[in-house]
């Protein structure tokens, strides 16, 4: 189970801050296994491109206790086609694990995300599809896939709730490992 906060504030006509809280329980219920705060500074530069300077921590708990502090860039490309729109996330991440054991890495990370709207009585549906890769720069080798479909469907005034479907595809010791992952989201936007 995962939650997740956001707060994003406008602060100028094309600047903007953004605060992410996500927590994690994994393996039992009863304990929190991993969480993640980040900060952002975006820039919108134009209505189709975006750029953002953040930092996170991120902190996983138990037998494998660590902190890592990740500074990342991203820009954000979006494309309107006729009733779709296509967005691009490119990011370059840093993480440093505070263990000490693995020297910062580079690690490029790319979201591509194609959604449309569509009319279902009165509700609007959000379908989308999402793909999203980790590319190891010191390996020189892709570490994970995350193949994504789904749909949004607004519950209530400001809530809306996201159902999907997600191939993992992981790189480990042993080679690729995928897991089937059926999702639910709830989300509030206020």
């Amino acid at each position: 189970m995962w939650n997740e906060f956001t707060w994003n504030q406008i602060v100028a006509p094309s600047l903007g801050v953004q605060f992410r809280g996500q927590g994690r329980i994994e393996e039992g219920i009863s304990n929190a296994d991993y969480r993640e705060i980040e900060t952002a500074l975006s820039w919108r530069y134009s209505p189709r491109w975006t750029f953002a300077a953040a930092y996170e921590n991120d902190q996983r708990f138990g037998e494998d206790e660590d902190v890592v502090h990740m500074p990342s860039l991203n820009a954000t490309l979006m494309i309107p086609l006729r009733d779709w729109l296509l967005s691009n996330r490119f990011r370059m991440e840093f993480p440093v694990s505070q263990t000490g054991e693995d020297p910062w890495r580079a690690v490029y990370n790319n979201q591509t995300t194609l959604e449309t709207k569509w009319k279902l009585g009165s509700r609007e549906l959000r379908p989308f599809l999402s793909d999203q890769v980790r590319y190891s720069i010191q390996d020189g080798a892709f570490a994970e896939n995350q193949l994504s479909v789904g749909v949004g469907i607004p519950v209530a005034s400001h809530w809306t709730a996201q159902l999907f479907w997600m191939r993992l595809d992981e790189r480990t010791v042993e080679g690729w490992e995928w897991h089937p992952v059926l999702g639910v989201q709830i989300a509030s936007q206020f």
